[in-house]
């Protein structure tokens, strides 16, 4: 019985249950046995504790990533919505500050380490909107995602990434 409890102790944190702990309090139990399942329990805590700092190192490169691509985005948002202004061209003005709003919304806010794709691509969407504004007649652009597949979670910013190298 107790070689079986660690087996399904072992299967569980395999499983990813980092919260899945032994029970040692029953006396039934040999010393070596419970002295086994401290120490499974002890593991347990340590594999959850380094878990959440990979997570909270990972949250950190990507808060860092964010903050290293919104200064240069913005600036070159400030110039193009002047220009824009300066030759009174208020409707791109108007769809200019739109794309804006959706991509900064996104940048800022989007926190999650994954995401579904439809929300990721509405994104990759506001950004090429962005510039086709700024480089019109440059480039186009068509989005094809295989039905079924909307929701499909991936890293924020992937996609993006992956677009804004291309241009």
């Amino acid at each position: 019985r107790p070689l079986h409890v660690l087996r399904v102790g072992m299967r569980r944190l395999e499983q990813e249950e980092l919260s899945y702990r032994i029970d040692n309090t029953n006396e039934k139990e040999s010393s070596e046995f419970r002295f086994l399942f401290d120490a499974f329990n002890h593991m347990a805590e340590e594999i959850r504790l380094s878990h959440e700092k990979d997570i909270k190192m990972y949250q950190a490169q990507l808060d860092n990533l964010r903050l290293q691509v919104n200064p240069h985005m913005l600036l070159n948002s400030f110039n193009m919505i002047y220009s824009l202004a300066q030759t009174k061209n208020f409707a791109c003005i108007q769809d200019f500050s739109m794309y804006l709003v959706e991509y900064f919304r996104y940048v800022l806010k989007e926190t999650d380490a994954m995401v579904p794709l439809y929300k990721e691509m509405h994104f990759v969407e506001s950004y090429t909107g962005i510039q086709k504004i700024r480089f019109p007649g440059a480039f186009t652009s068509v989005y094809n995602i295989e039905k079924g597949l909307e929701n499909v979670m991936v890293p924020p910013l992937l996609i993006q990434n992956f677009v804004e190298n291309a241009m």
